[in-house]
């Protein structure tokens, strides 16, 4: 299995994708919405990943011929159905919280790591734009 490279993009500003997730040939593009009491995401929430994730591949993944490009939605609370047919429709793999529940038992975190990620965020999406290149590159060549 590949090696996961992560990079977190600034708080605000980031374009609408919150996490650029790379393995192997496959770059993911994550949207990651907080909802208060479980409240779903709705077709609204697709359409706005849809768009940053365009958004992204226009302006900063030109380059990134080759790889596959993959847009994603994690949230704590659920999908509609209706947005989880567009995602569907579309290819955006959605995560609600039983599946993000099971992953972070399959992943155990300490907070000292989730520090250390935190730490690690870009705080700029020149930042960002400068590593995804880097990256690509070293891919590439």
């Amino acid at each position: 299995k590949s090696k996961k490279t992560v990079i977190l993009t600034p708080k605000s500003g980031d374009y609408g994708v919150d996490v650029l997730s790379f393995s192997g040939q496959q770059i993911q593009l994550i949207q990651c919405k907080h909802t208060t009491w479980g409240a779903p995401c709705d077709t609204d929430v697709v359409i706005e990943t849809i768009n940053a994730f365009d958004n992204y591949k226009l302006r900063w993944l030109r380059n990134a011929t080759g790889f596959v490009l993959r847009p994603g939605i994690v949230t704590n609370g659920t999908f509609t159905k209706s947005a989880r047919i567009l995602a569907q429709d579309r290819d955006v793999s959605c995560m609600g919280l039983k599946d993000l529940m099971d992953m972070i038992r399959k992943s155990p975190c300490t907070l000292a790591g989730i520090e250390l990620m935190e730490n690690k965020r870009k705080s700029s999406m020149n930042e960002v734009g400068h590593e995804l290149k880097g990256w690509i590159s070293k891919k590439i060549g």
